[in-house]
């Protein structure tokens, strides 16, 4: 697994994402008193302002937000330079190991639409940093581009990651093991000995099944876990048929089992918030576990 440790050449800061604004989907999470946390965005013709399905005053509303942000900046060259500084600011102050708090990545997306989309669906902050630098050492299980491995790497942990998918945005920030899914990093871990390592799980979709719950059921006692996951928040607060009925998945169905078993094995080690860049922006805690002693 030492291979997964080495660095590689950072992303490139003044990339832009110009198709997502143009003909693409603009996401957009739903507070969470709407019984479908996310609604689909798309971009009007003339590509400065947006619409949004009939009948969801939520969606209605971040939409007519996203074209106010989008007249403030004027025209379509200006939101683009304003994507290129608002990204070139973000990736060097992550790449030197020091991200900005949540509120102003959150301010920052919430000021330039889409300025930080498709760095993936948690973005590291400050607060994140704080949390998990005293761990040492992360594995992060499906960890799409690596940003948030990149973060940690650069904060200066030891940290190794893995990802089922083979797709080619898979590991452009970090290298990133592809195709080993969470039992197989797993398993490479147990054969290296010693100590497991904390793990890291940031947004498991649970419409793709519920290996979320068994990676983190087979934590040793004095493990380490964080997870952030709007979906298990959703279920934390009671919302879980909604949620069902809308995205089907075996991972609804593990929910209450993750649920149950952090209650009774785990002890809350602290929290912090991660940011998701969609439109509106945001924040979702970050929650770090740990495996009681006699579990």
């Amino acid at each position: 697994m030492s291979g997964i440790l080495r660095p590689v050449a950072w992303l490139p800061p003044f990339r832009l994402e110009n198709r997502v604004l143009l003909d693409g989907t603009l996401e957009a999470v739903l507070p969470t008193s709407a019984a479908q946390p996310f609604a689909q965005l798309r971009p009007a013709p003339d590509g400065l302002s947006f619409t949004a399905p009939p009948g969801l005053p939520e969606a209605e509303a971040a939409a007519a937000a996203a074209g106010a942000a989008m007249r403030r900046l004027g025209d379509l060259p200006a939101w683009r330079a304003a994507v290129a500084v608002a990204r070139a600011a973000y990736l060097g102050a992550l790449d030197a190991g020091k991200p900005p708090p949540a509120e102003e990545v959150a301010a920052l997306c919430r000021r330039v639409p889409h300025a930080l989309r498709g760095l993936g669906n948690a973005l590291p902050t400050a607060e994140t940093i704080a949390l998990l630098r005293p761990l040492g050492r992360v594995l992060e299980l499906g960890a799409g581009m690596g940003l948030f491995a990149r973060a940690l790497e650069r904060a200066g942990l030891l940290v190794a990651a893995s990802d089922v998918g083979d797709s080619p945005g898979i590991g452009l920030a970090f290298p990133v093991r592809r195709g080993m899914d969470a039992v197989t990093s797993l398993d490479a871990f147990a054969r290296l000995g010693g100590a497991p390592p904390p793990l890291l799980i940031l947004w498991p979709r649970f419409e793709e099944g519920d290996w979320f719950l068994h990676a983190i059921a087979r934590c040793r006692p004095g493990q380490h876990v964080a997870l952030a996951s709007p979906e298990f928040e959703f279920c934390r607060a009671g919302r879980l048929e909604a949620l069902r009925s809308a995205t089907p998945g075996s991972g609804w169905a593990a929910a209450p089992l993750l649920d149950q078993l952090l209650a009774r094995d785990f002890a809350p080690a602290g929290v912090a918030p991660v940011v998701a860049a969609g439109w509106p922006a945001e924040i979702t805690p970050l929650r770090l576990w740990q495996r009681h002693a006699g579990a």
